[in-house]
């Protein structure tokens, strides 16, 4: 059974037995005692690949379209802004300069890291000649971008631009560790090298952004989390209007509230959680 099913039918067990007036009496007790799951090492601080991005991997959540929700209270509005409220354009090719490279898409390494560390290690294990052991910045170059190597065919070849960062990811399947390694390189050479990439842009709809940071406030937590609160409250709580899940136990998911229908302390109790993002103040980030 997926966890879907598992919380809907928590949900009706929950609605045949719990009593409101308790339920909202107790909100802010059980909101201090409930232990908010680590989301540390699905969304941490330091990263250098893109899927770690909080917005973007808020987006990608909302494009799994696996909702759990109330039917009452404006769900339908809720659910076509969401829908709405990111955009994703090819903007074709583009010369990038490899300095305005913040991370890239994926890489088959673990570590949590800055783009800025990764780079250093990267050159670092070079000049040991740990792994790669280029001898000169023009051999590393053309295999980072040669669709010609012997048995491979994931030369990098696009990027990914996030305009409410201003920021710009390789789109890559392999060749991270090089890639980081030619960036380096190149800063240190200060050659102001760059390449031609085919470019896939993501900025959001400023006109949705603002309707939903005047009607709405939403978390990013641990799926864990939100089947604990939902364990406790089921459909009780009536500013709840909206959260996602998927089959996976551990995901990040979202949990969204109406402004006028969940009062300043409930609100506090989320906005004071470590291992609490709150949606709205990423989105007030933005790049205008």
């Amino acid at each position: 059974m997926s966890l879907r099913s598992v919380l809907d039918c928590i949900k009706e067990e929950i609605k045949k037995t719990a009593k409101d007036s308790y339920k909202r009496r107790h909100v802010v007790d059980f909101l201090g005692r409930i232990q908010f799951k680590d989301i540390s090492a699905l969304l941490p601080k330091e990263y250098f690949m893109l899927h770690f991005e909080p917005l973007y991997a808020f987006m990608k959540i909302i494009e799994k379209n696996n909702f759990i929700y109330m039917k009452n209270n404006g769900y339908e509005k809720l659910y076509h802004l969401l829908n709405r409220l990111f955009e994703e354009h090819e903007a074709g090719k583009q010369r990038l300069y490899f300095s305005d490279f913040v991370g890239v898409m994926t890489s088959n390494s673990t570590e949590l890291i800055s783009f800025s560390e990764f780079k250093e290690k990267q050159f670092e294990r070079n000049v040991n000649q740990l792994d790669f052991g280029y001898k000169d910045y023009s051999s590393l170059k053309y295999d980072v971008f040669n669709p010609e190597i012997p048995g491979s065919s994931t030369y990098l070849k696009d990027a990914v631009k996030l305009n409410w960062r201003d920021s710009i990811y390789a789109s890559n399947y392999d060749r991270s560790h090089r890639f980081a390694l030619l960036c380096k390189w190149n800063e240190l050479e200060n050659r102001q090298d760059s390449e031609w990439f085919n470019v896939k842009e993501f900025p959001i709809n400023d006109e949705i952004k603002k309707q939903f940071l005047e009607n709405y406030v939403g978390f990013l937590v641990h799926s864990k989390t939100l089947l604990d609160i939902l364990i406790e409250f089921g459909n009780i709580l009536k500013f709840c209007h909206s959260f996602n899940s998927s089959d996976g136990k551990d995901e990040i998911v979202y949990l969204i509230f109406r402004k006028d229908e969940i009062n300043s302390i409930n609100l506090n109790m989320f906005l004071k959680k470590e291992n609490c993002i709150c949606i709205n103040s990423l989105m007030e980030k933005c790049e205008k």
